[in-house]
């Protein structure tokens, strides 16, 4: 039974090249963007750290000595601890078809230009500024905690204080993304996430839940496949969110355009 991913992705970009000098040329280019880094030189060493570091993102070359990138990236997507995370295959091997069929955001190919390597991340990971993010929680002080953490990287926020009021401004102006509480008086999140996927205007909308409630198998089963992300109140860390709330506004690009 496959679960919504849970919990918060952690701060850095994971590396993985049996090159040192490729790792630490593609860690070089990223943080020099900004980006924090950690590197794995083998397959072992980034499921490993895929599972402790959580990265928000990962580049991964497919030409190791232990093991391939192709079994690395079906072990990445077989967990659902490390599937939601954004994987860029930077590689010299051109079976673009099967870098994708096996569950990976994008490709580049090898040698790669510093520029291109810099807008695949920012197309995977994008900016917040600008993006219309929609808080639904009958909670008020839960509203502000999480406007306050996602209007301090310039998104657009507003919130409701039920399902009722979501899908009323929904109606009017659907928005990038929904934090959305599952127990709520009177339209529960459950029923929300029902009736928002039933219609047009909300099928493709990522949906990120917060709640306190411990999902039951009734639960993952009424969920799966509609929303993307759970986590739990109480485990939010400001950076966390954001890099959770981007990777969700890059899956959300990337089936776009493969639609």
């Amino acid at each position: 039974m496959r679960r919504p991913n849970q919990g918060l992705p952690g701060t850095a970009i994971l590396v993985v090249d049996d090159d040192p000098s490729v790792r630490q040329l593609i860690s070089r280019h990223l943080e020099q963007d900004g980006w924090k880094t950690v590197q794995a030189s083998n397959a072992a060493d980034a499921l490993q750290l895929a599972r402790e570091a959580r990265p928000m993102l990962i580049t991964l070359d497919i030409m190791m000595p232990d093991a391939s990138g192709w079994w690395v990236l079906e072990k990445l997507k077989e967990d659902p601890q490390t599937a939601g995370i954004p994987v860029l295959v930077v590689t010299i091997v051109e079976d673009q078809r099967l870098v994708f069929a096996l569950g990976a955001s994008d490709y580049l190919g090898k040698p790669y230009d510093k520029g291109a390597l810099i807008a695949k991340i920012h197309h995977l990971l994008p900016t917040l500024v600008g993006k219309r993010v929609l808080v639904v929680d009958d909670d008020p002080d839960a509203r502000t905690m999480l406007g306050k953490i996602l209007k301090e990287e310039r998104a657009e926020v507003v919130g409701a204080a039920s399902g009722d009021e979501a899908m009323a401004m929904i109606a009017v102006s659907p928005p990038d993304l929904v934090l959305l509480d599952l127990m709520m008086p009177g339209m529960s999140g459950f029923e929300m996430v029902a009736r928002l996927r039933a219609q047009p205007r909300g099928a493709s909308i990522p949906i990120m839940i917060v709640s306190a409630k411990q999902l039951t198998a009734e639960d993952v089963l009424t969920l799966n496949g509609h929303v993307q992300r759970f986590v739990t109140k109480g485990s939010i860390e400001p950076e966390g969110l954001t890099n959770a709330v981007r990777q969700l506004l890059g899956q959300s690009k990337t089936q776009g355009a493969a639609a």
